[in-house]
């Protein structure tokens, strides 16, 4: 065996076993969190929350990072990594926030909290303040900056513009870079769980400790969705329908892309060199037909990925986090087609039914039917559900989300993400063919309408032909005219067979 991938296997299982070992506890510090009554010092149940929270930060980025290196697909190491990377950033926000919201977090909590137990007993807890003072520069040399923290909305919420999301993929592509984050991260982590031990054995030592551990994760629940992802893994053509999933996916993201990109080149073309403001609606209607169909193919690529990681986890416990990602994907996705509010007036499919040509009532009644069928998908609480699953603190109440997602996750209906995806791939493919069918009208549209516009001009033409055949015209003005009309004939391929 190759040195390099013996080490990268050891340490993916290092990582499954640490995952087992991280996960099974989560649960009992959040029962240990729940029972810690008014007797319990609040710096005691700081380090409670502290432990729980870190412990799923650690489980959620190794079961990432252990999925981006078991693949040697260029696409799904750059989700993955994208992952990563708004994984990192959201269990920093939970732990230590941006702006003004950092006064509220845990980390601003617990150095009150230490600051007090200071004053209280400067001989036991004073020497945890350079502690605390180091891992918080810590925290702050690798803040998040503003692009990283839109890189982290683009990855978990797409976007209408999906070149941004494109451009974002295709620059994510280091892995040495995304570990070397990912190392340091996770170091700062281990300090703070440390200092979280150093602060339980000084409050034992004026007596204070914390109750005992009660809580367990439900094993039964996690068995059953490790036996039906056991039990699609014997399926060798599922295997590979999703490997090709994720390279169809990928090709066409990129055709649809450099497609969007030339448009926009057309437009800056036309901005730079007409002093006019022109508007060319046909360019902004391209543009709305290659982001439905960019959505489209991202959604395709990104389930067919975490399908492939669903299928190949290494432990019971990373089931659920990956079928998590299923949810993210599939509702961030119906939320840009067509919107879980009330009113889709501004969907993305709202939009484009308003290009569809008006003669043309089969692929109205299509638009129509796929809407309805649309509606229907978006199940009650989805949004709920996805919120939860990306922001593992609640941004009204200021409370960390780990204890309801680990309960979400170990509920069995769980399974059900499955059956939900399974029925939105089938809608997005349709909704792919109903766009190739949309663009090939409007093509046929803008053609029949060129002949109509070349008639009139041909028209137009033959009309200042017949003017220079008057016999009062002067040679010189004949000769000119008929040159420059016989030029914008060629210019625009008028000829009389195509315009009969």
């Amino acid at each position: 065996m190759d040195a390099t991938k013996e080490t990268m296997d050891n340490l993916m299982r290092s990582a499954t076993v640490a995952n087992q070992e991280l996960y099974v506890t989560i649960t009992e510090d959040a029962s240990v969190l729940d029972n810690c009554d008014a007797s319990i010092p609040a710096l005691l149940r700081d380090v409670a929350e502290l432990r729980m929270d870190v412990k799923f930060i650690l489980v959620d980025l190794q079961t990432i990072m252990r999925s981006c290196f078991e693949t040697d697909k260029a696409y799904e190491k750059r989700y993955h990594l994208k992952n990563l990377y708004a994984g990192m950033l959201e269990g920093y926000k939970l732990l230590y926030g941006f702006g003004n919201m950092r006064k509220r977090t845990l980390w601003a909590r617990m150095g009150d909290d230490l600051q007090n137990a200071i004053q209280e007993n400067q001989s036991l807890f004073g020497r945890l303040k350079d502690s605390y003072d180091e891992i918080t520069q810590r925290l702050l040399a690798i803040e998040a900056s503003r692009t990283e923290q839109d890189d982290r909305n683009l990855t978990y919420h797409y976007d209408d513009d999906l070149l941004l999301v494109y451009r974002l993929t295709l620059k994510t592509d280091s892995e040495e870079k995304a570990a070397e984050r990912y190392i340091v991260f996770m170091k700062i982590l281990g300090s703070m769980l440390e200092l979280g031990n150093q602060i339980e054995i000084c409050e034992a030592g004026v007596g204070k400790l914390l109750p005992e551990r009660l809580g367990s994760h439900d094993d039964i629940a996690l068995m059953i969705v490790q036996k039906v992802a056991e039990s699609m893994s014997k399926h060798p053509q599922l295997e590979e329908v999703l490997a090709t999933a994720v390279e169809r996916g990928a090709k066409q993201l990129d055709s649809y892309a450099d497609y969007k990109k030339g448009v926009l080149r057309i437009e800056d073309y036309i901005a730079r060199s007409i002093q006019v403001k022109i508007e060319i609606p046909e360019l902004g209607i391209m543009k709305q037909l290659l982001d439905v169909q960019m959505l489209v193919s991202f959604m395709m690529a990104d389930m067919a990925t975490i399908l492939r990681s669903f299928l190949g986890a290494g432990s019971k416990y990373e089931y659920p986090l990956l079928l998590r990602k299923l949810t993210i994907s599939r509702v961030s996705t119906l939320n840009h087609l067509i919107s879980y509010r009330k009113d889709v007036s501004d969907s993305m499919w709202s939009r484009i039914t308003t290009v569809i040509p008006t003669d043309n009532q089969e692929l109205q009644d299509e638009a129509e039917k796929i809407l309805l069928a649309l509606k229907i998908l978006r199940k009650q609480g989805d949004c709920d559900t996805r919120a939860l699953y990306v922001h593992l603190i609640d941004n009204h109440k200021y409370h960390s989300n780990v204890p309801d997602i680990i309960k979400r996750l170990e509920d069995v209906t769980i399974l059900s993400e499955l059956q939900s995806s399974q029925e939105v791939v089938k809608m997005c493919g349709r909704v792919s063919r109903f766009m190739a069918k949309l663009m090939n009208a409007l093509s046929e549209q803008a053609r029949k309408s060129r002949i109509e516009s070349s008639k009139k001009l041909k028209g137009q033409i033959d009309g200042i032909r017949n003017l220079t055949n008057h016999p009062n015209c002067p040679e010189v003005f004949r000769n000119t005219m008929r040159k420059q009309m016989d030029d914008i004939e060629k210019l625009l391929e008028i000829d009389g067979n195509q315009i009969r």
